[in-house]
This record gives C-alpha cells, structure tokens and sequence, in this order.
C-alpha cells in the first residue's frame, strides 16, 4: 500500500508526504534442494497410509536412530513468517528567497515480525538423539524501529558565467533493534498441537534490544565557471554511538575538479572531437558497519545451579575506531567522430585503514572473537568504459559495448599472518590474510598426485622415519598425496599439524585479473533487440560440493552424492584424477587441498531483451494509447565457462573476506523467460 500526497500551502511554502505499509504471510518450507539431492534414492518416498517415509534403524547397543526423509521436513516441519512494515516520509520546504529555501524531512520505519520453527518428531532436529524429544519449537519475534530527522539549507547564485550552489545538511538518526526467542520441547502431535504453550518441556529462551544513534552535519559547494571549469568540494562529520565517545565522530572531506576541454577555443575547430572532459577528485568516507555495541564488554543472564547470574558475553574494544577511506581517481570522458565512439577511461586509488573485522581469539580468553580495526589495504586500477555505433542511419542502428576493471587489492601493516581457523584448517574458509598480498587467497596444501600403489606409500613412510611422525596422516592406496614443501621429511596434516604450519600455501585467488559488462543494442524500425553479458578472467573458485562428494562422516547414515563420485579411483580405475571414497572419515575436509580449487573464468550472457513498438500510424487508431511495446526476455541464458560447478558468480556472503572464493551453491542458476506489454495512456 502507497499513499502519497504533495500540496503547496503557499507561495513559498510546500509539503509532501509518503505513506508506505506492506504485510506478509507466508508457510516456509524446511526442506532445501540439499536435502533432496542427498537423501537416500533407494527408500521409498511414502508409507502405505501415505505418510512421508520414516527410517529408524538401531545400533548395535539396540539405541534407535532415525535416517529423516526430505518429504518428512517438507510436509511434517512447520515455518510460519508473518511480518508487516509501515514507513512514513514527509517534508516541508519555505522558500525564504528566489535563491534561499530551507527544508525539514522526517522519515520513520517499523518492522515487526514473527516466526514459528516447529521440527516435528519425524525429523532429526525434531526427535533428538535416540528419540529424547517428541517434536521441538522455537517462537522468535523481530522488531526494528528507525527515525531520521533531516534539515537542508539551499542556496543558489548566478552571476554572468558564475554559479554558485551551497548546501548545508544536518541530520540525526536514531534506531533500535529487538529479538525474543523462546523454546519448547515434547508436544502431543506434529499437526496441532504445536503452538509454544502447548509444548511440555522448556528448553530456553533469550532475546535483546539493541539501540544506536548517529548525527551528521554536513557542507557542501558546487561552482561552475562558462560549463567550463567546475568543482565540488563537501565536508561531513559524522558521530556514532557504535564506537567509544573518544572515537565516536569521523571528519570526512572531499574534492572533485573537472575541465570541460570541449568548450575550449582551442578545440572549436576539431570536428571529430565532439566531447572531452578531463575529472579528477579525491575524497575520504567511513564505514560504521559493526555491531551496536562492538566496542563495549557486554554481560549476559545466565543460570547458575537454579540462581540467576552474569557472565561476560563480548570482549569490548575501547580502540575501535570508523573505517576510513581515502580514494582518488582521475579519468577522461569523451564522444568522438560525431559521438560514434563514446566513453571513459580512469584510473583510481583507494587506501582503506582500520578495516573492521571480527577477529578470532585464543580459546582461552573465553571469548570467540572480538571487532577490531584489523589492517589498511590499498585497491587501485583503471576503469574502461567504451560503446562504438557500428552502424547508425535511419532505418537501423547497432551499437556495441564494454568495460573493464583491473582492481589490484594488497594488505598493507598486519602485524602477523591470519589464517582461517586454527592450524589444523577449516574447511570451507580457508584463506589467509598476508601483508603484501590480496585478500581472497586460497590456502591450503599442495597436491601431487594419486597413491597408485604401496610403493609409493612405503618410500614416503621410509622418507619420514626419523621425524617423528608418519609422511601424511592417511595413506593408501587412491588417497591424496601431499606435498612436504618444507622439505621436513613429512607434510604436516591431519592431528600432527604443528603451529606455524609451513606445509601450506597459496593455492589460488579469489579476485580476478580483469572483469566488467559487455552488450550490443541493435534497433531496426520499431524493433529493438539488447544483449547483456559479464565477464571475469583469472579468479578461483572452491566448489564444496565436489569437497564433500568423495566421503561419509556417519556410516550408519549414508547419504547420496554428486555423480563425479563415480569416477573415483578404484584398482579397476587406476587413472582417475579423483582419489578414493572413505567411509568414516569424521573429517573429510580438514586437509584442505588444491584438489577443490578450480580456474573460474567464464562468460556469461546475462540477459536479452526484443522490444517492438506499435508505429504512430497504429496507435493513432487505438486512441486510448500515447504508446504500445511487446516485448520478451531471457535472463541467464548461457554461461561459457571451464569451471565445474554450478555457478561461477558464487558468492558466500556470510564472509566478507574469503566469500568470493566459496561455491556452496547447490544447482545452477534458474534461467526466466518473460513476456508483456508496456503501454502508456493519454
């Protein structure tokens, strides 16, 4: 629902308001395309009575153990979303003078929602472990509340070739966050019955409510000389409660130049250039993007022995400090040869210091992690952005185009290597944070090879005797080898890895060589034809499916896997670039290796779109249209690419540092077609 409503009150006053508000209600499904992928294909799906299939199995000690059905968690689980959202815009402007207004905006937004998570006893999570549990609940309420009071003061001045524009902002927002959860186990039916009260055992509960504050005031001027000479120059300074009083306010200035060559004398007679501008600028912004309270020790409610207590729930950091940013860039517009060729080509750098990160502690200071101000980093690279008419008459115009982005990412002052995990390595983040180098390295071991045989095995278990300790941790035969880079007679995997592992390296990097957009727009008459693609060149990728796909944790509990399994190495397929399969292995992963890392180039024809617009001839017999377009499209039409897994653009967004080298997608991207009709009423 959207309400809006503009009035001028008087000659110099006038106001505007919005009013927005949108409900939801709407049944999740528990069930992912994982658990249909994996789930054991030689099970029937249903019982005769037509309820999802149930297998329960018992150890050898008689405990049963359930074996869940992905239907069980589609059609047994519960995930009920109800949410609603109001938003409230308004403003009032006076116009003091021709070239002097003042204008008073408040903006407001509540969320609410509510989530009910019900695991039916039919399910892993909803029975427990031998059955301990019959069914188990989770009610969680969310709320956020935000309010922004913001005041401009304009003012404008021209003066022959002069303008002048000065601006001056202040604003001050204030928001608030707030969760309830609480939890029931054992209830008397999976359909019902199921509501938190209804549930005869109470397992927990907890919530918070977490509030933040930012002020800003802000300068700003714009001057023009003839359209010629331009400038921008602004200055902010912002203050956020999220950071100790000392550190709680950022200054931020910035400084842009641009020359208009074009309207030059010199350049009035060179035909074939129709446009050239030359823009530089340099300015410094700040990142507040960490928790409400990152920077104090926080305390939580616990249960001690029936008492209440307190413990210490957050490491606080009176040093945390805003992420500051400091880029500047240079670049050249241009439209040549009576604008055929048209385009920019800049060059930037930006110097970011104090990149916030939540670092992980030593387990024994009894916290996780704790948000510091981590390392500077440098990003710097050209930006190319070019379009060419290779046709253009009347009848049928055909453009192509394309850009291209180099970045180079280098961290800068670390005071220590940081790798993901500990040192025994962590298998779907491993990456390490090295000065001198790009964040989105892949780290890991290095391969070589397949054990074919026992001789290789026993001359490496010969090799390493003296050490200590065995070559590798598994060896057999159509296991990976790993490569001892130290020359220490062994490669440190597995439980004997010693801290300062020097038997790990760099398998690859996450961030491309170059990468940007390409299209072609073709028009013919009323027809109109667009394609658009993307482009990435010398990045890696982990794909973790195929990570997974070559072992079992649980025996008891196998599941299906991916069809590469197939190829795996067997005495009857000596040849095979994929080692073994291995039951019981509790950590299939933890020797993280290049085996995974894949080359992730690839070309990708994102969307295409034919347009047809009815002529004037047609729609002048219509009467009730000022215009008519049919149109169709495609996106995700094809990828060109070598790398095997589903989605080259994978990105885990759960980790800023590593997530462009992670591909945990299950399936390749959905492709869509589209159909309709545009049209515009007179």
């Amino acid at each position: 629902i959207n309400f809006g409503l503009n009035n001028k009150l008087s000659p110099k006053l006038s106001s505007d308001i919005l009013i927005s508000a949108n409900f939801s209600d709407r049944d999740a499904a528990t069930a992912t395309l994982y658990d249909a992928l994996f789930g054991r294909p030689d099970y029937p799906a249903y019982n005769d009575d037509g309820s999802p299939f149930v297998n329960i199995y018992y150890l050898a000690n008689g405990d049963p153990r359930l074996l869940e059905s992905p239907l069980s968690k589609l059609l047994d689980n519960v995930d009920k979303q109800k949410s609603h959202a109001i938003g409230i815009s308004g403003y009032l402007q006076y116009n003091v003078l021709k070239n002097l207004s003042i204008r008073s905006r408040i903006n407001y937004n509540l969320n609410e929602s509510r989530r009910k998570l019900f695991y039916a006893s039919t399910t892993s999570l909803g029975s427990g472990t031998g059955f301990a549990k019959m069914g188990s609940l989770s009610d969680t309420r969310l709320g956020s509340e935000q309010t922004e009071w913001e005041n401009q003061l304009n003012y404008s001045y021209r003066y022959k070739d002069h303008k002048l524009d000065l601006t001056a902002v202040s604003s001050f927002l204030q928001e608030s966050r707030t969760m309830a959860r609480i939890s029931f186990d054992d209830f008397p039916d999976n359909h019902i019955q199921n509501e938190f009260y209804q549930g005869a055992t109470y397992k927990s509960s907890s919530g918070y409510v977490n509030k933040a504050a930012m002020i800003s005031y802000v300068g700003r001027v714009n001057y023009s000389y003839k359209g010629r000479y331009l400038l921008t120059t602004s200055v902010r300074r912002d203050g956020s409660s999220k950071f100790a009083p000392r550190n709680a306010y950022g200054i931020f200035p910035s400084l842009a130049l641009a020359w208009n060559i074009t309207e030059e004398l010199f350049l009035k007679n060179v035909l074939w250039i129709n446009f050239l501008k030359l823009r530089g600028g340099i300015g410094k912004t700040g990142m507040a993007d960490v928790g409400f309270y990152a920077w104090r020790t926080l305390y939580g409610a616990t249960n001690y022995n029936g008492e209440p207590g307190v413990i210490p729930d957050q490491a606080g950091n009176d040093d945390l400090r805003w992420e500051n940013s400091v880029q500047s860039d240079l670049a050249i517009d241009f439209q040549l040869f009576n604008s055929r060729i048209r385009g920019s080509v800049g060059y930037y750098t930006k110097n970011t210091d104090g990149l916030l990160y939540p670092f992980t502690l030593a387990p024994s200071t009894g916290f996780s992690r704790a948000t510091v101000n981590f390392a500077r980093v440098n990003n710097r690279g050209f930006d190319i952005d070019l379009q060419f008419d290779v046709i253009r008459n009347r009848a049928l115009t055909w453009t192509i185009g394309g850009n291209l982005n180099n970045n180079k990412n280098t961290v800068l002052n670390l005071d220590k290597d940081y790798i993901t995990g500990n040192d025994v390595g962590q298998a779907l983040s491993n990456t390490i944070i090295k000065e001198g180098e790009s964040f989105g390295l892949i780290y890991g071991f290095k391969t070589d090879g397949i054990y074919g045989d026992w001789n290789q095995i026993y001359k490496d278990r010969d090799g390493a005797l003296g050490t200590g300790f065995v070559y590798q941790r598994y060896m057999f035969p159509g296991e990976i080898r790993y490569v001892d880079l130290d020359g220490d007679g062994y490669a440190n995997t597995g439980v004997q890895v010693p801290v300062g592992n020097t038997d790990r390296t760099i398998l690859g990097h996450s961030l491309p060589d170059f990468s940007g957009g390409l299209s072609t727009f073709v028009t013919y008459k009323q027809w109109n034809l667009r394609v658009f693609g993307t482009y990435s060149v010398g990045n890696d990728k982990v794909w973790t499916q195929e990570l997974f796909s070559f072992g079992q944790a649980t025996p008891a509990q196998p599941r299906n896997v991916w069809k590469i399994a197939l190829d795996r190495w067997t005495p009857e397929n000596p040849d095979s670039k994929y080692h073994s399969y291995r039951i019981n292995r509790t950590n299939i992963a933890r020797e993280f290796n290049d085996y995974n890392v894949h080359e992730d180039s690839y070309l990708k024809i994102q969307n295409v779109q034919l347009l047809y617009d009815l002529n004037r001839k047609t729609l002048s017999k219509l009467k009730l249209f000022n215009k008519v377009q049919v149109y169709a499209s495609v996106n995700n039409l094809y990828v060109f690419t070598n790398y095997p897994g589903w989605n080259p653009e994978s990105y885990a967004k759960d980790d800023r540092i590593s997530g462009a080298s992670l591909d945990n997608s299950l399936y390749p991207s959905f492709r869509t077609f589209n159909f309709g009709i545009k049209t515009t009423l007179k």
